[in-house]
């Protein structure tokens, strides 16, 4: 049984190791996080490198998209890496994939690039899914290092499945994101 309270780092990360083994149910945990978002609203005493924006990802856990749940074991896997700090590696061609710990998030803000979102171009990424930001949009990411520079890809998952993916950097040179866009795969984009 869950406790309704908000939940400290270790107890989040025990949460997500359960939900991976299978100990606690997906409507379980989506009963629980209700209950406690009630309690809390936006006022959990979590900073976002102990699990914050995991912890509202669970408003998730239960949702179903194309045939497969919106949360999948990897992206519970890819919380408790975060959490427990293990680096990210080497993709190829200069191009490191990050975890959320690794990447400033704050210094990525605005979109530069809107790029055509490819399927099999997108599944050969190592992306994380959850929410961000209030409303809890769903998203799905993977933070980047390219050339000295950060990056963040990240799909918006819309309910009529028109999803958009950006590109946010630290590093605003169209160039630089055109090449690093290039390398992974992705041609069809366009700079705002």
């Amino acid at each position: 049984m869950l406790l309704v309270k908000p939940p400290s780092k270790e107890a989040l990360r025990a949460l997500i190791f359960g939900i991976i083994r299978s100990k606690f149910s997906r409507e379980e945990v989506l009963s629980w996080y209700q209950a406690v978002f009630k309690k809390i609203e936006w006022q959990l005493p979590l900073s976002w490198e102990d699990g914050y924006w995991y912890f509202y990802s669970l408003a998730y856990i239960n949702e179903r998209v194309r045939d497969e749940y919106f949360l999948r074991s990897s992206d519970m896997r890819e919380y408790l890496l975060d959490m427990d700090r293990e680096t990210g590696s080497l993709l190829g061609e200069e191009i490191y994939h990050l975890r959320t710990f690794q990447s400033e998030p704050h210094l990525l803000r605005w979109p530069l690039a809107e790029v055509e979102f490819e399927v099999k171009i997108f599944e050969k990424l190592p992306t994380t899914r959850g929410a961000f930001e209030r409303p809890l949009s769903m998203v799905e990411h993977v933070h980047l290092s390219f050339d000295n520079d950060n990056y963040l890809l990240v799909r918006q998952w819309e309910r009529e499945g028109l999803d958009s993916l950006y590109l946010l950097g630290t590093n605003r040179e169209k160039q630089k994101a055109a090449d690093l866009l290039q390398r992974l795969g992705f041609y069809a984009y366009i700079f705002p």
